[in-house]
């Protein structure tokens, strides 16, 4: 058995190798778009493993990145326009 667990360099590498040995691998990106297996309900051939690259999930995970870069933007005042203006200052007279 061989686990390839390098991402889908070294399961490519792994599965080029041999058709007779069991290879199990762990990696981050789409198997089928790289070529590793069929398909994820038969992956076929001697390959199985698991993938952490999931297309069912990257609505909810591009929702959380605008979200984020809303919260950066606006919330902290970094954009081009500044809704959180703080150029009147505390009114403690430390401000610039």
């Amino acid at each position: 058995m061989i686990f390839a667990t390098g991402g889908a360099v070294s399961a490519l590498a792994a599965k080029a190798s041999t058709s007779s040995t069991p290879i199990v691998f762990a990696n981050g990106s789409d198997p089928v778009k790289s070529g590793l297996v069929a398909s994820l309900n038969r992956p076929g051939d001697n390959l199985t493993g698991v993938s952490f690259f999931d297309p069912r999930r990257w609505s909810s995970f591009l929702d959380a990145v605008l979200v984020a870069i809303i919260i950066r933007l606006v919330v902290r005042g970094e954009g081009g326009s500044n809704l959180c203006d703080t150029s009147a200052g505390t009114g403690d007279g430390e401000d610039g």
